[in-house]
């Protein structure tokens, strides 16, 4: 089951289960190696050796994926990456958008 790291908007319960039509469940966890910036209402995360950004794991469906780019306008606002994330000290692969 692939898993979705959110730092933003989808961090809102409410939100992820609008786009999603259902709710999910989450926990707390840590993309190290990139930072977390603004820019106009957008955030969006960028490689950057030392920083961390903290978020949730959502574990989602291939289905959800497709939901959530057409949400995040994928590829002409956002582009998703496969990357590593950590919970609770235990690195986990997850899907992040950039």
């Amino acid at each position: 089951m692939p898993k979705l790291f959110v730092y933003g908007t989808l961090k809102n319960p409410k939100i992820r289960e609008y786009i999603l039509g259902r709710k999910t469940e989450s926990e707390r966890a840590i993309l190290p190696n990139f930072t977390k910036r603004k820019a106009s209402l957008y955030y969006y995360v960028r490689e950057r050796e030392g920083d961390e950004v903290d978020g949730l794991l959502v574990n989602v469906t291939d289905d959800d994926i497709l939901s959530v780019d057409r949400y995040e306008n994928v590829p002409l606002l956002y582009t998703r990456k496969e990357v590593d994330v950590y919970v609770n000290g235990k690195k986990e692969k997850a899907w992040v958008y950039l």
